[in-house]
Parts: structure tokens; C-alpha cells; sequence
């Protein structure tokens, strides 16, 4: 099966306590059981709000509500460009848990942009099902 690529550039949402407006760009790959989603930093936004790092359990739970995602079939990346946090690009994978119906990072490690690329290219390959 094809992988369905979604962009949503730029992606907005308020954090609930701080009312803050925020922006990043999302890149949704979608297998046929699987999906793997890169949250970058956007590097051309003079005031993006809340960085992916801190946003990112409230933005993988929109994602995740408004399509359909389980957080064990779920590939979450954190991508900062280069100059956003240093000379070169970084990313980095997290893994989600939900425990009593709230959605938390178990872990996170460095990720190379080489498995990055592989991940996106087939969300549904070997390897995926790893957990926290």
C-alpha cells in the first residue's frame, strides 16, 4: 500500500494554560497500520510560540484525536531545522503512553535524518512496534 503523505504548514494551537498561540509544521505519513509524524520547528516564523519540545504532548493529542491515532502505532519526530537550535538539523523520537486517559512521553531518544527518511518512506516497516 502507498504511503498518504499530509502537510499542515504551519500547524496552530493554544496551549490551555498560557493562552499562548504557537505554530510548527507537521508532516503526517500514514501507513495502512501505522503513522509517523514530524513536528519541526519553524525556522521562517519571527514568534512561533511554544517550541515542538514543550508543545508536544498537547500537539500529538490533536493529531491523534483527529485521526484516529493510537499511541502504540504512532511514530512521533521532533524536527529543529538548522539554525533553530544549532548549526546542524536535529530529531528526535518520542514515544507515548497514555495512562488514566492522559497522554504522557515515556521516552525520547536521537534519531539520524537517514531513519527518519526510512520511517517515512514506509511506516508499516520492520522495526515500527518497538515500545517505551
Amino acid at each position: 500500500m502507498a504511503v498518504r503523505h499530509i502537510e499542515i504548514k504551519p500547524f496552530s494551537w493554544v496551549h490551555p494554560q498560557l493562552a499562548i498561540i504557537s505554530r510548527c509544521d507537521l508532516d503526517i505519513y500514514m501507513g495502512e497500520k501505522n503513522a509517523v509524524v514530524i513536528a519541526s520547528q519553524p525556522e521562517d516564523i519571527e514568534d512561533p510560540g511554544i517550541n515542538v519540545t514543550e508543545g508536544a504532548v498537547l500537539i500529538a493529542s490533536t493529531v491523534m484525536d483527529k485521526y484516529g491515532f493510537l499511541s502504540d502505532r504512532l511514530i512521533w519526530i521532533e524536527h529543529y531545522p538548522p539554525g533553530t537550535r544549532g548549526p546542524e538539523a536535529t530529531h528526535e523520537r518520542l514515544w507515548f503512553v497514555r495512562s488514566n486517559g492522559e497522554l504522557r512521553i515515556a521516552r525520547r531518544n536521537k534519531i539520524e535524518t537517514a531513519s527518519v527518511q526510512a520511517l517515512a518512506a514506509g511506516p508499516d516497516a520492520r522495526g515500527f512496534t518497538d515500545t517505551a
